[in-house]
C-alpha cells in the first residue's frame, strides 16, 4: 500500500506531498529510495522548499533523497545549501549527491567547493564524484586542479579528473596532451580520456 501511495503522490503532483515522501524514507522499514526521488522530482515547483528544508533532517537518506530530487528537478538555487552540505555533512553518501547537484545546477561559485572537496575529502568516492561534477559544471577555471588529479593515487579519481578534462573543451584537451607526454601516474589517464 505504501508503495502504491508514494507512485500516486507523485503523479498528483501536489507540492504537500514532499513531506511525507520524505517521512518515508525515516521509518525502520524506509520505501524505496528510488520510488521516492521519482514522486519528488514530479512534484510542482513549491516542493523545492520542502527538499531545501530537509537537508537538515537527521536521516542520511533523507538529505540524500532531497539532493538527487533537487539535481534531478534541476532547482536553481539550492547551489548555496548544496555547497554547506559538501563541506559539512558527516555522511559520504550525502556529499557526494551535493556534489552531483553541483555539477548540475551549480554556477562558478561551486567550483572552489568542488575542487577543495576533489582534493581533500577523506573518502575517494566523494573526491571522485566532486572530479565528475567539475567536468559536469563546465567550468574552465577547475582545468589546473583537474589536472594535478589526474596523478592521485585513487584510480577512480584520477580517472573521473581525466574525463571531467576531456569535458572542458580546448583547455582541457592541452592539459590531457601535456600529462600524456610528460608520463607519471596520470599519463595513462590521460591518453585514455584523449584516446591515444
Amino acid at each position: 500500500m505504501r508503495l502504491v501511495a508514494v507512485r500516486a503522490l507523485g503523479r498528483i503532483g501536489d507540492a504537500a506531498a514532499a513531506q511525507p515522501l520524505l517521512a518515508t524514507l525515516a521509518r525502520p522499514e524506509p520505501a524505496p529510495v528510488h520510488l521516492v526521488a521519482y514522486a519528488l522530482v514530479q512534484l510542482d515547483g513549491g516542493a523545492d522548499a520542502a527538499l531545501l528544508a530537509a537537508l537538515a533532517h537527521p536521516a542520511p537518506q533523507v538529505r540524500a533523497t532531497a539532493l538527487d530530487a533537487l539535481r534531478l528537478r534541476g532547482t536553481i538555487g539550492a547551489e548555496a545549501r548544496a555547497v554547506e552540505v559538501l563541506r559539512a555533512d558527516p555522511s559520504a553518501w550525502v556529499r557526494g549527491q551535493a556534489a552531483r547537484l553541483l555539477g548540475r545546477v551549480g554556477a562558478r561559485a561551486a567550483v572552489e567547493a568542488l575542487t577543495t572537496a576533489a582534493h581533500r575529502d577523506p573518502v575517494p568516492d566523494v573526491r571522485a564524484q566532486a572530479a565528475r561534477a567539475l567536468g559536469d559544471l563546465g567550468a574552465p577555471a577547475a582545468v589546473p586542479a583537474l589536472r594535478e588529479l589526474l596523478d592521485d593515487p585513487r584510480y577512480r579519481v584520477a580517472h573521473e579528473a581525466a574525463a571531467a578534462l576531456a569535458r572542458l573543451g580546448s583547455r582541457g584537451s592541452v592539459a590531457l596532451r601535456e600529462a600524456a607526454g610528460v608520463g607519471g601516474p596520470g599519463a595513462a589517464h590521460a591518453r585514455e580520456a584523449i584516446g591515444v
